[in-house]
């Protein structure tokens, strides 16, 4: 029987986490709150928190790998690969 990982943090500007990219994931825009679900035995990938706000046409560019993990307003919230900075 596989075994489950669990991932519950409050995240900040430039926090970073190790979680799998295909992890299930929730995400509370108002308390910043990360929670993430998946085999233990999964590779990991190391991701840097960080919020983005679109601009007047409603685009925010990400660096590619990166995870969405919610929308509010024209804020969007992101998880970056720590390769790409």
């Amino acid at each position: 029987m596989p075994q489950i990982a669990t991932l519950d943090i409050e995240l900040g500007p430039f926090d970073v986490v190790e979680i799998p990219a295909d992890s299930r994931r929730e995400f509370d825009v108002e308390n910043k709150r990360l929670r993430a679900y998946f085999r233990a035995n999964d590779e990991t990938k190391e991701y840097v928190y960080g919020e983005q706000t679109a601009d007047e046409s409603g685009v925010v560019d990400v660096a590619d790998g990166s995870i969405v993990l919610g929308i509010d307003g024209k804020t969007v919230f992101v998880l970056t690969p720590k390769e790409a900075y």
